[in-house]
């Protein structure tokens, strides 16, 4: 994952962080769908899924896009 996409992800984090998801939706173009008995959050290339709410998946998908962030500086570290 190049520099840029992580400078991307990380600048998602704080907006993510202080908005519902359905606010995501109608600002930022999130995609909220329910498939087979999970809410699930797409953005910026990254998904969350939770089978409690769609809230719940917006916290998912935090956790995935700082592991990702994570990831990324490990292997530009190498």
């Amino acid at each position: 994952m190049g520099t840029d996409k992580i400078a991307s992800l990380r600048g998602w984090i704080p907006v993510v962080e202080g908005a519902k998801a359905e606010v995501l939706v109608e600002l930022h173009g999130a995609r909220l769908i329910f498939s087979s008995g999970a809410h699930v959050m797409r953005l910026a290339g990254i998904t969350g899924t939770s089978t409690m709410s769609y809230d719940d998946a917006r916290k998912s998908w935090l956790r995935a896009a700082r592991r990702k962030i994570a990831q990324a500086e490990q292997e530009a570290a190498r």
